[in-house]
Protein backbone atom coordinates (compact mmCIF):
# COMPACT_ATOMS: atom_id res chain seq x y z
CA UNK A 1 0.00 0.00 0.00
CA UNK A 2 1.39 3.00 -0.80
CA UNK A 3 2.52 5.53 1.63
CA UNK A 4 0.45 9.10 1.95
CA UNK A 5 2.70 11.75 1.92
CA UNK A 6 1.37 15.23 3.75
CA UNK A 7 1.49 18.10 0.67
CA UNK A 8 3.93 20.52 0.64
CA UNK A 9 2.20 23.96 0.99
CA UNK A 10 3.86 27.16 -0.78
CA UNK A 11 6.58 29.19 1.21
CA UNK A 12 4.54 32.37 2.13
CA UNK A 13 5.85 35.81 0.23
CA UNK A 14 7.46 37.28 3.68
CA UNK A 15 9.41 34.71 4.87
CA UNK A 16 10.75 34.29 1.08
CA UNK A 17 11.61 37.56 0.91
CA UNK A 18 13.12 37.47 4.73
CA UNK A 19 15.21 34.35 3.16
CA UNK A 20 16.65 36.77 0.26
CA UNK A 21 17.16 39.56 2.24
CA UNK A 22 19.35 36.78 4.57
CA UNK A 23 21.33 35.66 1.51
CA UNK A 24 21.76 39.05 0.25
CA UNK A 25 23.21 40.65 3.22
CA UNK A 26 25.22 37.49 4.08
CA UNK A 27 26.96 37.87 0.40
CA UNK A 28 27.64 41.53 1.62
CA UNK A 29 29.09 40.97 4.55
CA UNK A 30 31.30 38.30 2.76
CA UNK A 31 32.07 40.88 0.23
CA UNK A 32 33.13 43.14 2.80
CA UNK A 33 35.43 40.54 4.80
CA UNK A 34 38.19 40.23 1.46
CA UNK A 35 41.40 41.59 2.03
CA UNK A 36 42.55 44.23 -0.10
CA UNK A 37 45.89 43.73 -2.42
CA UNK A 38 48.10 46.39 -1.74
CA UNK A 39 50.29 45.39 -5.39
CA UNK A 40 48.74 43.97 -7.98
CA UNK A 41 50.65 42.11 -10.80
CA UNK A 42 51.64 43.83 -13.74
CA UNK A 43 49.06 41.33 -16.01
CA UNK A 44 46.04 41.86 -14.06
CA UNK A 45 46.94 46.17 -13.67
CA UNK A 46 47.03 45.34 -17.46
CA UNK A 47 43.58 43.27 -18.00
CA UNK A 48 41.94 46.19 -15.25
CA UNK A 49 40.75 42.83 -13.65
CA UNK A 50 41.06 41.52 -9.80
CA UNK A 51 44.27 39.82 -8.48
CA UNK A 52 44.42 38.48 -5.33
CA UNK A 53 48.53 39.52 -4.91
CA UNK A 54 50.04 36.06 -4.38
CA UNK A 55 53.26 35.29 -4.81
CA UNK A 56 55.17 34.10 -6.78
CA UNK A 57 52.15 33.56 -9.43
CA UNK A 58 48.98 35.14 -8.75
CA UNK A 59 45.68 32.76 -9.19
CA UNK A 60 44.69 34.65 -12.81
CA UNK A 61 48.13 33.80 -14.29
CA UNK A 62 48.36 30.10 -13.13
CA UNK A 63 46.26 29.06 -16.08
CA UNK A 64 48.10 31.06 -18.59
CA UNK A 65 51.89 31.74 -19.70
CA UNK A 66 52.98 34.68 -19.34
CA UNK A 67 55.11 35.53 -16.77
CA UNK A 68 53.77 36.39 -13.22
CA UNK A 69 55.69 40.03 -12.21
CA UNK A 70 54.99 42.65 -9.60
CA UNK A 71 55.88 46.01 -9.78
CA UNK A 72 58.14 47.08 -6.78
CA UNK A 73 56.07 48.79 -3.61
CA UNK A 74 59.21 51.05 -3.13
CA UNK A 75 60.89 53.27 -5.41
CA UNK A 76 64.81 52.88 -5.79
CA UNK A 77 66.76 56.47 -7.00
CA UNK A 78 69.00 57.18 -10.07
CA UNK A 79 72.15 56.78 -8.01
CA UNK A 80 71.15 53.14 -6.58
CA UNK A 81 69.84 51.94 -9.82
CA UNK A 82 73.17 52.62 -11.60
CA UNK A 83 75.03 50.91 -8.90
CA UNK A 84 73.01 48.17 -9.40
CA UNK A 85 73.61 47.80 -12.85
CA UNK A 86 77.45 48.46 -12.39
CA UNK A 87 77.28 45.97 -9.73
CA UNK A 88 75.79 43.09 -12.37
CA UNK A 89 78.08 44.47 -15.25
CA UNK A 90 80.91 43.85 -12.62
CA UNK A 91 79.42 40.44 -11.42
CA UNK A 92 78.93 39.30 -15.26
CA UNK A 93 82.80 40.08 -16.14
CA UNK A 94 84.53 38.06 -13.20
CA UNK A 95 84.86 34.27 -14.04
CA UNK A 96 82.69 32.02 -12.46
CA UNK A 97 84.72 30.19 -9.88
CA UNK A 98 86.32 34.06 -9.08
CA UNK A 99 82.25 35.53 -8.62
CA UNK A 100 81.21 32.54 -5.82
CA UNK A 101 84.52 33.50 -4.03
CA UNK A 102 83.76 37.12 -3.99
CA UNK A 103 80.21 36.70 -3.39
CA UNK A 104 81.34 34.49 -0.36
CA UNK A 105 83.85 37.09 1.17
CA UNK A 106 81.11 39.67 1.03
CA UNK A 107 77.81 37.86 2.62
CA UNK A 108 78.28 39.92 5.68
CA UNK A 109 79.66 43.23 3.98
CA UNK A 110 77.07 46.23 4.10
CA UNK A 111 78.86 48.80 3.51
CA UNK A 112 77.99 49.53 -0.45
CA UNK A 113 81.68 51.22 -0.78
CA UNK A 114 83.25 48.25 -0.07
CA UNK A 115 81.25 45.96 -1.90
CA UNK A 116 81.97 48.00 -4.90
CA UNK A 117 85.35 48.36 -4.64
CA UNK A 118 86.12 44.92 -4.45
CA UNK A 119 84.02 43.81 -6.79
CA UNK A 120 86.00 46.69 -8.96
CA UNK A 121 89.40 45.48 -7.83
CA UNK A 122 88.38 41.74 -9.21
CA UNK A 123 87.83 42.76 -12.84
CA UNK A 124 90.51 43.08 -15.40
CA UNK A 125 91.20 46.57 -16.49
CA UNK A 126 90.12 45.77 -20.42
CA UNK A 127 86.83 43.89 -19.62
CA UNK A 128 86.02 46.63 -17.56
CA UNK A 129 82.78 48.42 -19.15
CA UNK A 130 82.89 52.22 -19.31
CA UNK A 131 85.20 53.06 -16.61
CA UNK A 132 85.33 56.53 -16.20
CA UNK A 133 81.77 57.39 -16.67
CA UNK A 134 80.38 55.04 -14.60
CA UNK A 135 82.76 54.85 -11.48
CA UNK A 136 82.58 58.29 -11.27
CA UNK A 137 78.50 58.02 -10.96
CA UNK A 138 78.71 54.80 -8.27
CA UNK A 139 81.01 56.56 -6.36
CA UNK A 140 79.25 59.34 -5.54
CA UNK A 141 76.09 56.94 -4.44
CA UNK A 142 78.47 54.60 -2.47
CA UNK A 143 80.16 57.98 -0.90
CA UNK A 144 76.64 58.88 0.41
CA UNK A 145 76.67 55.54 1.51
CA UNK A 146 78.90 55.58 3.84
CA UNK A 147 77.50 58.53 5.68
CA UNK A 148 80.04 61.06 5.40
CA UNK A 149 78.57 64.03 7.55
CA UNK A 150 77.89 61.66 10.38
CA UNK A 151 81.02 59.26 10.05
CA UNK A 152 83.83 62.17 9.45
CA UNK A 153 82.39 65.70 11.23
CA UNK A 154 85.91 66.95 10.75
CA UNK A 155 86.06 66.95 7.18
CA UNK A 156 82.43 67.25 6.87
CA UNK A 157 80.95 69.86 9.21
CA UNK A 158 77.09 70.06 9.89
CA UNK A 159 76.55 73.73 8.33
CA UNK A 160 72.93 74.78 9.31
CA UNK A 161 70.89 75.94 6.35
CA UNK A 162 70.59 79.09 4.90
CA UNK A 163 67.30 80.31 4.90
CA UNK A 164 67.28 83.47 2.49
CA UNK A 165 64.11 84.99 3.71
CA UNK A 166 66.07 85.89 6.83
CA UNK A 167 68.72 88.14 5.56
CA UNK A 168 65.73 90.36 4.18
CA UNK A 169 64.34 91.18 8.02
CA UNK A 170 65.35 94.24 9.87
CA UNK A 171 67.82 93.02 11.77
CA UNK A 172 70.29 92.19 9.26
CA UNK A 173 69.62 95.04 7.70
CA UNK A 174 70.32 97.01 10.81
CA UNK A 175 73.86 95.01 11.31
CA UNK A 176 74.72 95.85 7.64
CA UNK A 177 73.50 99.84 8.60
CA UNK A 178 75.53 99.67 11.45
CA UNK A 179 78.68 98.80 10.42
CA UNK A 180 78.75 101.20 7.57
CA UNK A 181 78.13 103.79 9.59
CA UNK A 182 80.83 103.13 11.86
CA UNK A 183 83.00 102.78 9.69
CA UNK A 184 82.45 106.27 7.95
CA UNK A 185 82.78 107.77 10.82
CA UNK A 186 85.17 106.34 12.23
CA UNK A 187 88.43 108.56 12.26
CA UNK A 188 91.93 107.04 11.29
CA UNK A 189 93.70 104.51 13.94
CA UNK A 190 97.52 105.36 14.48
CA UNK A 191 99.40 102.61 12.95
CA UNK A 192 100.41 99.72 15.49
CA UNK A 193 104.26 100.67 14.20
CA UNK A 194 104.01 104.76 14.84
CA UNK A 195 102.45 103.78 18.95
CA UNK A 196 104.65 105.11 21.68
CA UNK A 197 106.56 101.70 23.09
CA UNK A 198 106.53 103.68 26.34
CA UNK A 199 102.71 104.29 26.05
CA UNK A 200 102.18 100.90 24.82
CA UNK A 201 103.99 98.09 26.15
CA UNK A 202 105.00 95.69 23.46
CA UNK A 203 103.35 92.41 22.86
CA UNK A 204 105.82 89.58 21.93
CA UNK A 205 105.26 85.59 21.56
CA UNK A 206 108.07 85.14 23.35
CA UNK A 207 109.86 87.40 26.37
CA UNK A 208 113.41 86.42 25.02
CA UNK A 209 113.06 88.58 22.23
CA UNK A 210 113.48 91.64 23.94
CA UNK A 211 116.89 90.46 24.32
CA UNK A 212 117.52 90.84 20.77
CA UNK A 213 120.55 92.47 19.36
CA UNK A 214 119.79 92.72 15.49
CA UNK A 215 122.78 94.30 14.81
CA UNK A 216 124.63 91.16 15.42
CA UNK A 217 122.99 89.05 12.56
CA UNK A 218 122.59 91.70 9.83
CA UNK A 219 123.64 95.24 7.50
CA UNK A 220 120.11 96.20 7.24
CA UNK A 221 119.89 99.20 9.73
CA UNK A 222 116.16 97.76 11.81
CA UNK A 223 115.65 99.09 14.95
CA UNK A 224 115.72 95.67 17.82
CA UNK A 225 112.02 96.75 18.61
CA UNK A 226 110.90 96.25 14.55
CA UNK A 227 113.10 92.88 14.03
CA UNK A 228 112.13 91.93 17.67
CA UNK A 229 107.80 92.70 16.13
CA UNK A 230 108.62 91.18 12.85
CA UNK A 231 109.92 87.92 13.77
CA UNK A 232 107.28 87.52 16.77
CA UNK A 233 104.65 88.03 14.19
CA UNK A 234 105.73 85.18 12.07
CA UNK A 235 106.23 82.74 15.22
CA UNK A 236 102.77 83.54 15.98
CA UNK A 237 101.13 83.58 12.41
CA UNK A 238 103.16 81.19 9.81
CA UNK A 239 105.40 79.05 11.81
CA UNK A 240 102.69 77.13 13.12
CA UNK A 241 101.86 75.93 9.58
CA UNK A 242 105.48 76.21 8.19
CA UNK A 243 107.71 74.48 11.09
CA UNK A 244 111.37 74.94 9.04
CA UNK A 245 113.21 74.76 12.26
CA UNK A 246 112.87 74.80 16.13
CA UNK A 247 111.42 77.58 17.78
CA UNK A 248 113.26 77.21 20.86
CA UNK A 249 116.46 76.80 19.76
CA UNK A 250 116.13 79.21 17.21
CA UNK A 251 115.00 82.17 19.52
CA UNK A 252 117.65 81.04 22.49
CA UNK A 253 120.35 81.38 19.79
CA UNK A 254 119.36 84.42 18.31
CA UNK A 255 119.34 86.27 21.52
CA UNK A 256 122.46 84.64 22.62
CA UNK A 257 124.72 85.17 19.63
CA UNK A 258 125.07 81.44 19.15
CA UNK A 259 125.43 79.72 15.64
CA UNK A 260 124.43 76.63 16.42
CA UNK A 261 120.91 76.77 15.36
CA UNK A 262 120.74 80.58 13.75
CA UNK A 263 122.95 82.11 10.95
CA UNK A 264 123.11 85.74 9.45
CA UNK A 265 121.55 84.38 6.05
CA UNK A 266 118.61 82.50 8.41
CA UNK A 267 117.92 85.48 9.42
CA UNK A 268 117.63 88.12 6.92
CA UNK A 269 116.05 85.34 4.62
CA UNK A 270 113.23 85.85 7.19
CA UNK A 271 113.36 88.78 8.07
CA UNK A 272 112.70 89.68 4.29
CA UNK A 273 109.64 87.35 4.45
CA UNK A 274 108.75 88.82 8.25
CA UNK A 275 108.94 91.92 6.90
CA UNK A 276 106.50 91.46 4.23
CA UNK A 277 103.71 90.45 6.44
CA UNK A 278 104.77 93.28 9.12
CA UNK A 279 104.03 96.13 6.47
CA UNK A 280 100.13 95.16 6.65
CA UNK A 281 100.38 96.82 9.97
CA UNK A 282 103.34 99.41 9.15
CA UNK A 283 103.95 99.60 5.13
CA UNK A 284 107.26 101.37 5.42
CA UNK A 285 108.50 98.43 6.62
CA UNK A 286 108.47 97.36 3.49
CA UNK A 287 111.73 99.42 2.24
CA UNK A 288 113.69 96.69 4.57
CA UNK A 289 112.46 93.30 3.39
CA UNK A 290 114.29 94.29 -0.46
CA UNK A 291 117.49 95.12 1.83
CA UNK A 292 117.34 91.62 3.80
CA UNK A 293 116.92 89.73 0.51
CA UNK A 294 119.64 92.07 -1.09
CA UNK A 295 122.06 90.42 2.08
CA UNK A 296 120.43 86.93 1.96
CA UNK A 297 121.39 86.30 -1.23
CA UNK A 298 124.51 87.58 -1.06
CA UNK A 299 125.05 85.55 1.53
CA UNK A 300 123.82 82.40 -0.33
CA UNK A 301 125.95 82.79 -3.05
CA UNK A 302 128.85 81.54 -0.64
CA UNK A 303 127.44 79.43 1.64
CA UNK A 304 124.69 77.60 -0.86
CA UNK A 305 127.78 74.44 -1.17
CA UNK A 306 126.83 74.31 2.48
CA UNK A 307 124.67 71.61 3.64
CA UNK A 308 123.11 72.78 7.17
CA UNK A 309 120.11 72.83 8.56
CA UNK A 310 120.35 76.85 9.16
CA UNK A 311 121.01 76.90 4.91
CA UNK A 312 118.08 74.79 4.06
CA UNK A 313 115.89 77.00 5.94
CA UNK A 314 116.90 79.83 4.83
CA UNK A 315 116.68 79.50 1.20
CA UNK A 316 112.70 77.64 2.00
CA UNK A 317 112.39 81.99 3.56
CA UNK A 318 113.92 82.96 0.56
CA UNK A 319 111.33 80.91 -2.13
CA UNK A 320 108.63 82.14 0.54
CA UNK A 321 109.50 85.61 -0.14
CA UNK A 322 110.35 85.29 -3.85
CA UNK A 323 106.18 84.02 -3.95
CA UNK A 324 104.79 86.81 -1.82
CA UNK A 325 106.43 88.86 -4.26
CA UNK A 326 105.05 87.09 -7.23
CA UNK A 327 108.65 85.90 -8.54
CA UNK A 328 107.92 82.56 -9.50
CA UNK A 329 111.41 81.89 -11.66
CA UNK A 330 113.01 82.82 -8.32
CA UNK A 331 110.48 80.33 -6.07
CA UNK A 332 111.60 77.61 -8.19
CA UNK A 333 115.07 78.43 -8.25
CA UNK A 334 115.46 78.08 -4.33
CA UNK A 335 112.93 75.75 -4.10
CA UNK A 336 115.15 73.21 -6.11
CA UNK A 337 118.16 74.41 -4.30
CA UNK A 338 116.69 73.44 -0.99
CA UNK A 339 115.52 70.21 -2.49
CA UNK A 340 118.73 68.95 -2.89
CA UNK A 341 120.46 69.69 -0.13
CA UNK A 342 117.64 68.34 2.01
CA UNK A 343 118.43 65.18 0.21
CA UNK A 344 122.01 65.41 0.46
CA UNK A 345 121.58 65.65 4.49
CA UNK A 346 119.46 62.74 4.32
CA UNK A 347 115.94 64.54 5.46
CA UNK A 348 114.29 62.35 2.60
CA UNK A 349 113.80 61.42 -0.33
CA UNK A 350 116.35 58.28 0.69
CA UNK A 351 115.37 55.28 0.40
CA UNK A 352 117.67 53.49 2.75
CA UNK A 353 116.63 55.46 5.71
CA UNK A 354 119.15 53.83 7.97
CA UNK A 355 122.06 56.64 7.96
CA UNK A 356 119.20 59.45 9.24
CA UNK A 357 117.64 57.59 11.93
CA UNK A 358 121.51 56.16 13.21
CA UNK A 359 122.00 59.69 12.69
CA UNK A 360 119.52 61.20 14.74
CA UNK A 361 119.72 58.21 17.37
CA UNK A 362 123.44 59.95 17.70
CA UNK A 363 122.67 63.37 18.24
CA UNK A 364 121.53 65.46 21.30
CA UNK A 365 117.79 65.96 22.07
CA UNK A 366 118.31 69.72 21.08
CA UNK A 367 119.95 68.57 17.78
CA UNK A 368 117.74 65.96 17.11
CA UNK A 369 115.40 67.86 17.34
CA UNK A 370 116.03 70.53 14.83
CA UNK A 371 116.97 67.76 12.60
CA UNK A 372 113.07 66.90 12.76
CA UNK A 373 111.70 70.61 12.13
CA UNK A 374 114.01 70.81 9.18
CA UNK A 375 113.18 67.46 8.08
CA UNK A 376 109.47 67.92 8.57
CA UNK A 377 109.64 71.63 7.47
CA UNK A 378 110.96 71.32 4.30
CA UNK A 379 109.54 68.02 3.37
CA UNK A 380 105.70 69.82 3.96
CA UNK A 381 106.60 73.14 2.01
CA UNK A 382 108.31 71.50 -1.33
CA UNK A 383 105.27 68.80 -1.20
CA UNK A 384 103.11 71.96 -1.44
CA UNK A 385 105.02 74.01 -3.63
CA UNK A 386 105.17 71.13 -6.14
CA UNK A 387 101.49 70.46 -6.35
CA UNK A 388 101.47 74.50 -6.56
CA UNK A 389 103.48 75.00 -9.32
CA UNK A 390 103.45 71.54 -10.81
CA UNK A 391 106.89 72.65 -13.41
CA UNK A 392 108.79 70.51 -15.16
CA UNK A 393 112.37 70.72 -13.23
CA UNK A 394 110.63 70.49 -9.82
CA UNK A 395 110.03 67.66 -8.22
CA UNK A 396 108.03 66.58 -5.14
CA UNK A 397 109.67 64.21 -2.80
CA UNK A 398 109.82 60.96 -3.49
CA UNK A 399 109.21 59.25 -0.32
CA UNK A 400 108.86 61.56 3.47
CA UNK A 401 111.23 61.49 5.92
CA UNK A 402 111.60 58.21 7.93
CA UNK A 403 111.90 60.43 11.17
CA UNK A 404 109.39 60.36 13.79
CA UNK A 405 107.58 63.57 13.58
CA UNK A 406 108.42 66.63 15.69
CA UNK A 407 105.33 66.75 18.57
CA UNK A 408 104.40 63.31 18.81
CA UNK A 409 107.35 62.49 20.41
CA UNK A 410 110.72 60.39 19.74
CA UNK A 411 109.23 56.53 20.18
CA UNK A 412 107.21 56.76 17.66
CA UNK A 413 109.87 55.92 14.94
CA UNK A 414 109.21 55.99 11.42
CA UNK A 415 105.75 53.80 11.22
CA UNK A 416 104.73 55.62 14.34
CA UNK A 417 105.06 59.07 12.76
CA UNK A 418 101.86 58.32 10.69
CA UNK A 419 100.22 56.52 13.76
CA UNK A 420 97.46 57.80 15.92
CA UNK A 421 98.93 60.02 19.07
CA UNK A 422 98.85 63.68 20.23
CA UNK A 423 101.78 65.74 20.67
CA UNK A 424 102.39 66.90 23.59
CA UNK A 425 102.91 70.46 23.63
CA UNK A 426 106.17 72.04 25.12
CA UNK A 427 105.86 75.41 27.06
CA UNK A 428 107.79 77.37 24.47
CA UNK A 429 105.96 75.63 21.45
CA UNK A 430 102.34 77.04 23.34
CA UNK A 431 101.60 79.83 19.94
CA UNK A 432 102.68 77.02 17.77
CA UNK A 433 99.27 75.44 18.51
CA UNK A 434 99.56 71.63 18.52
CA UNK A 435 98.52 72.08 14.63
CA UNK A 436 102.57 71.29 13.08
CA UNK A 437 102.29 67.49 13.55
CA UNK A 438 98.90 66.73 11.63
CA UNK A 439 100.30 69.08 8.95
CA UNK A 440 103.19 66.45 8.54
CA UNK A 441 100.42 63.43 8.43
CA UNK A 442 98.53 65.34 5.86
CA UNK A 443 101.46 66.13 3.64
CA UNK A 444 102.55 62.00 4.07
CA UNK A 445 99.55 60.99 2.69
CA UNK A 446 99.74 64.19 -0.12
CA UNK A 447 103.20 64.15 -1.43
CA UNK A 448 102.19 61.08 -3.73
CA UNK A 449 99.93 62.91 -5.59
CA UNK A 450 102.47 65.40 -7.04
CA UNK A 451 104.00 62.31 -8.39
CA UNK A 452 101.05 60.98 -9.22
CA UNK A 453 100.27 63.29 -11.86
CA UNK A 454 104.28 63.64 -13.15
CA UNK A 455 104.33 61.84 -16.39
CA UNK A 456 108.01 61.37 -15.78
CA UNK A 457 107.71 59.95 -12.26
CA UNK A 458 103.85 58.28 -12.13
CA UNK A 459 104.04 54.48 -11.50
CA UNK A 460 100.63 54.35 -12.53
CA UNK A 461 98.58 54.63 -15.81
CA UNK A 462 95.60 56.40 -16.98
CA UNK A 463 92.79 53.70 -15.51
CA UNK A 464 95.26 54.01 -11.96
CA UNK A 465 94.65 57.43 -11.41
CA UNK A 466 90.97 56.85 -10.23
CA UNK A 467 91.79 53.78 -7.69
CA UNK A 468 94.54 56.37 -6.62
CA UNK A 469 92.16 59.03 -5.95
CA UNK A 470 89.68 57.00 -4.26
CA UNK A 471 92.16 55.73 -2.12
CA UNK A 472 93.68 59.11 -0.89
CA UNK A 473 90.06 60.26 -0.39
CA UNK A 474 89.62 57.43 1.97
CA UNK A 475 93.13 57.94 3.81
CA UNK A 476 92.40 61.78 4.07
CA UNK A 477 88.97 60.56 5.76
CA UNK A 478 90.94 58.44 8.75
CA UNK A 479 93.31 61.64 8.82
CA UNK A 480 90.71 64.04 9.61
CA UNK A 481 89.19 61.57 12.13
CA UNK A 482 92.56 61.85 14.26
CA UNK A 483 92.38 65.56 14.31
CA UNK A 484 92.04 66.47 17.91
CA UNK A 485 88.83 68.69 19.17
CA UNK A 486 91.25 71.90 19.56
CA UNK A 487 91.84 71.45 15.89
CA UNK A 488 88.10 71.06 14.95
CA UNK A 489 86.34 73.86 13.43
CA UNK A 490 84.15 75.85 15.52
CA UNK A 491 82.64 79.34 15.90
CA UNK A 492 85.89 81.17 16.74
CA UNK A 493 88.97 79.35 15.72
CA UNK A 494 92.92 80.02 15.25
CA UNK A 495 93.84 80.93 11.99
CA UNK A 496 95.97 78.40 11.73
CA UNK A 497 92.94 75.90 12.29
CA UNK A 498 90.66 77.88 9.85
CA UNK A 499 93.83 77.10 7.20
CA UNK A 500 93.89 73.53 8.04
CA UNK A 501 90.33 72.98 7.78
Amino acid sequence: MAKRYQPLLPSSRSSSGTEQTGTSSSSQQLKRRRSGVAVACNACRRKKIRCDGMRPTCLACRGVAARCTYRDDYLMTPESQRLLVEVMRLLNALPEKETLHILHSLRSETDAAVIYSTLRDGVPTTQRPSELRNAVAIMDNSFQTLELESQNPNAYPFLPPIIPQTLSKDAYHQLTTLSRQSAASASPQPLFWDTDPTASPISLCDSRLFQINISHWTKVPISNEAAARAISLYLETDHPLLGYFDPNLFVSDLVNLKHDYCSPMLINALLYWACQMYSAVDPSIDVHAIAFCTEAESIWKTEREHDAIPNLAAALFLSLGYLGQGRDHAVLSYISQATRMAVRLGLFGVEDDSEAKLKVDEMTAEAASAYLHAAWGSFNWISLMSLFYHQPGLEGPRCPPHLPIPGFGHDNGADGAAGPGSPSLQPQFQYMGGVFPYLCKFWSIMYEVSLTYDSTQSPLNGLGTLHFAEYKFRELLVWSNTLPSYLSRVNRNPHYVQVLQ
